[in-house]
């Protein structure tokens, strides 16, 4: 699977990370969208205080609940950010306008509202910091209990064995000679025991995130078959235009529920100040649907969660932008595709 802008498989590897125990991930995932969220609570409650005790709940709750995210079916920043939207609305009392205003969005409208201005930096490593120490085991990583106080100290065994050659008794007993050599095989044991537990430890806790990646790429795979086969599902071909002849694209897409996939490949990495940015023509005026990405191959994946209702759909195009996106499409076509 390609990754596709921030809603790439790196956010689905961290959350199979933490649905598997790992709380480092946790702090990762903090580190991607804890701006957003805070934002996003701050301007509905107009509260500082408030946003914070919301953003250090949304990251509490991702700890404990992560394994109910399904990335076949929303994308792990949709979701994270729904959350964070349920638990500041929680704290508001009842709004219908406040609840469609949000919940009315398109992605680009909420990115550009939560990242007009960026969360305090000190703040948010303080907001971490409190999670982190939440989450993660008091005295994680420590050497296993009796391991160290298992050993027999050097100068017993020295003192014992000068004392049988001093001391050399007709007929003595070789079971304390036996049960100290059994003590030190022992504590040996122990030892090697220990170190094999932690290293086998360590490698069933690799092979469980692997395991919940492998489910979660399965469920997202299983999804796009089923939505493939719809009756209702139509196909859509983007050509390349005159500055990217080798471009080409599939736009799959239902128009019941307005959700779809554009396969893209054949268009070069974008410099570092500009994005790709996908468009429909509808009802003669172009609507931005997303901004991604494309990986060194020149291919991008990228899920669509809404398209305006299908009658005033006319086309596609995919254009060439400012990182980040924009309102209006500045740069010429590079692929497009028109509905027959």
């Amino acid at each position: 699977m390609t990754s596709a802008s921030i809603d790439s498989a790196f956010d689905s590897r961290l959350v199979a990370q933490i649905a598997a125990g790992d709380a480092k991930a946790v702090g990762k995932l903090f580190d991607r969208y804890a701006g957003l969220a805070y934002n996003l609570a701050l301007q509905m409650l107009n509260d500082g205080a408030k946003a914070e005790q919301v953003t250090f709940e949304l990251f509490l709750r991702i700890w404990h609940e992560a394994d109910q995210f399904d990335p076949s079916r929303q994308e792990i920043k949709t979701g994270l950010l729904q959350k964070a939207y349920v638990i500041a609305k929680a704290g508001l009392p009842p709004s219908a306008a406040v609840a469609e205003h949000w919940e009315n969005l398109t992605d680009i409208e909420l990115d550009e509202i939560l990242l007009s201005q960026p969360a305090p930096a000190e703040l948010l490593e303080g907001l971490k910091a409190k999670v982190m120490a939440t989450i993660e085991p008091a005295g994680g990583g420590s050497a296993p209990a009796g391991t160290a106080q298992s050993k027999a100290p050097k100068s017993d065994y020295l003192s014992n064995e000068r004392q049988a050659a001093k001391k050399p008794e007709r007929g003595r007993s070789l079971w304390p000679i036996l049960a100290f050599g059994f003590g030190i095989a022992a504590s040996v044991l122990a030892v090697y025991s220990s170190f094999i537990a932690r290293k086998l430890s360590g490698q069933l806790q690799e092979s469980t995130i692997e395991f919940v990646a492998l489910r979660q790429e399965l469920k997202i795979t299983q999804a796009k078959l089923g939505f493939a086969l719809s009756p209702q599902t139509e196909v859509l071909t983007l050509t390349g235009q005159s500055s990217a002849p080798e471009a080409r694209a599939k736009l799959v897409w239902d128009p019941a529920d307005g959700q779809g996939i554009l396969i893209a490949s054949g268009l070069a990495p974008a410099p570092a100040d500009k994005s790709y940015q996908l468009w429909v023509i509808a009802g003669g005026k172009p609507v931005a649907v997303k901004v991604f990405e494309v990986d060194s191959s020149g291919t991008a994946e990228v899920r669509i969660a809404h398209l305006p209702p299908s009658e005033h759909i006319f086309a596609f195009n995919v254009t060439l932008e400012p990182a980040g996106g924009v309102a209006e499409p500045t740069g010429e076509k590079l692929l497009s595709g028109s509905r027959q």
